[in-house]
């Protein structure tokens, strides 16, 4: 049976660590084998709270920490990644609790239904088109799936993903060379891997929806100067996706609903 590695990625969480934890190790039907946590420059108590849960529980998947120097959500998922020894990987942000009984056995669904699949999505899915501005956009009239706009026995497959929570086939991760760091700090690295496997292999993306929660208080603490940084991260490498795939963007857009069960 296939088996899956937990990625969770985390910078300062320690107030929400426990339920995001919790959540992974609760809510799974078993094929989670292990939990990388990425403690990305964590300067509160998060690596204190991974060690006490590891205790707590009995016949729980291992935790393995993994410490990055405050590098950011590209390099933080590789190194998780690069960590993990499934057969898949689910990427998982630190402010997201999953409330899904079985959400691994769920997201695996398209993988075992479906050939050439990259990645599924626990969140959304939707088309990338580009402005008059040149600028990546991704509008609801362009597919854009959610939770709140599909229905639950429908595999979505668009364009490209969201990262979180969000199930990858490790090998093909790897063979795409991962998250390109070209996209450092963060934002848009993420289109760019699926449109990448997509060209060069028809490898498919999409979103099969789980339950999770995630409230915008728990967003990122990363405030000041990284803030802005980071919003200047966003219009730059928008510009990057335009300049490495405007011929994909202006192409047929991938708007097949293939249907569960």
């Amino acid at each position: 049976m296939s088996n899956i590695s937990a990625v969770l990625t985390v910078h300062n969480k320690a107030s929400i660590l426990p339920d995001v934890l919790n959540g992974i190790i609760l809510k799974n039907f078993g094929l989670v084998k292990e939990i990388i946590v990425v403690l990305d420059g964590c300067t509160d108590g998060s690596e204190s709270i991974a060690d006490s849960i590891q205790r707590h529980y009995n016949n729980i998947p291992p935790i393995v920490k993994v410490h990055t120097p405050d590098v950011f959500e590209i390099k933080a998922n590789n190194a998780g990644v690069a960590a993990a020894s499934g057969e898949y990987v689910l990427l998982i942000q630190d402010d997201m609790v999953i409330r899904e009984p079985g959400y691994d056995q769920r997201l695996l669904e398209p993988f075992r239904r479906f050939d050439r699949v990259i990645a599924v999505s626990g969140r959304d899915a939707h088309n990338l088109v580009s402005d008059e501005q040149g600028i990546a956009v991704f509008p609801e009239a362009k597919g854009w799936s959610t939770k709140e706009n599909t229905a639950r026995n429908i595999f979505y497959i668009r364009d490209s993903v969201n990262r979180g929570p969000l199930l990858i086939n490790r090998e093909m991760f790897n063979e795409m060379g991962g998250f390109d760091e070209y996209f450092y700090p963060q934002d848009q690295d993420d289109h760019d891997l699926f449109i990448r496997a997509y060209r060069r292999h028809g490898w498919i993306t999409g979103s099969y929806w789980i339950d999770y929660e995630s409230k915008p208080e728990w967003g990122s603490t990363r405030t000041g100067k990284n803030r802005n940084m980071l919003a200047e991260a966003g219009r730059v490498n928008r510009r990057k996706i335009i300049e490495r795939h405007g011929e994909f963007l202006a192409g047929p857009k991938h708007d097949e609903n293939r249907v569960m069960i």
